[in-house]
């Protein structure tokens, strides 16, 4: 590929041409491949431009470093560093549920709501291993890992193929063709991911609401989005033993189990979570 000069104006100029005559054939939005990798002046400058001559196109920024450094250039982002963190944790273990905790605290509340419930994660992606290769074909650890993608502040996106359990490892392993015989697709996967996009779809409160995370006894997640009436607690135990959480003497209902609680504790085994809406009863 061609050496590009992004120190001399006339290539952003150059740039910034092309830019709009995509805009001018009816484009929506453009992103911006490997953001990190050019000068801020540079990435600033092309942002404004742009924005001057179509205020409403959508300028998303692809980074493997941390979205914060760069919420002025961008719309939105394909945010590596999410991920990062969460495979750190809860893969990998090489980063404590409060190191975790700490990281998306500074991640949301650096950035303005908007950037926070519309960024662009996905487990995984043509740039890397596929994510059940990644967790050793470990399901309880994949499950919990796509209630994480859609419960968490963003837009969930799936690469072609994680929803039914293919597999692969570094590029160009990662770019298998995809496999159309459902007898050979992981169905109980499959359902999980429809469930979790089902439940997206429905509560405003998980796709554009607020958001809180916490870690109680130790070895759990709790994860509470919002939106005017609408509370969705998450609970998600990490530990190695069952866990019992006794709730509020609010009335929960199950959103996963499609079902109203009939108790005031909830037990969770090592890897499990439930999804809880609040009733105003």
């Amino acid at each position: 590929m061609p050496k590009i000069n992004h120190d001399i104006l006339e290539t952003l100029t150059y740039f910034v041409d092309v830019l709009k005559y995509w805009i001018d054939q009816g484009t929506d939005g453009l992103r911006i491949d490997v953001g990190n990798g050019l000068l801020h002046w540079w990435l600033k400058t092309l942002y404004y431009r742009i924005k001057e001559y179509n205020e409403n196109i959508l300028f998303l920024g692809e980074l493997n470093d941390n979205p914060v450094y760069y919420k002025e250039y961008f719309d939105t982002f394909m945010d590596y560093y999410w991920r990062k963190h969460i495979l750190r944790a809860l893969v990998d273990r090489k980063e404590s549920l409060r190191e975790l905790v700490d990281a998306l605290n500074y991640l949301y509340s650096s950035l303005p709501h908007y950037q926070t419930v519309s960024l662009y994660h996905s487990l995984g992606t043509h740039d890397t291993p596929r994510i059940k290769t990644v967790v050793k074909n470990d399901l309880k650890t994949l499950k919990m890992l796509f209630v994480l993608l859609f419960i968490l502040p963003g837009s969930p996106a799936i690469y072609y193929g994680d929803e039914i359990g293919l597999e692969g490892g570094y590029d160009p392993d990662n770019r298998r063709p995809m496999i159309w015989d459902w007898n050979k697709w992981d169905l109980d996967l499959l359902n999980h991911v429809k469930k979790l996009a089902k439940l997206y779809r429905e509560h405003k409160a998980l796709r554009i609401g607020f958001f809180d995370i916490k870690v109680i006894d130790v070895n759990i997640l709790l994860i509470k989005r919002w939106w005017k009436e609408e509370i969705i607690y998450t609970y998600i135990d990490l530990g190695k033993h069952c866990s019992s959480i006794r709730l509020d003497k609010n009335i929960y209902y199950d959103l996963y189990n499609d079902r109203e609680l009939e108790t005031d504790y909830i037990h969770l085994d090592e890897k499990e979570f439930t999804i809880l809406k609040k009733l105003n009863k």
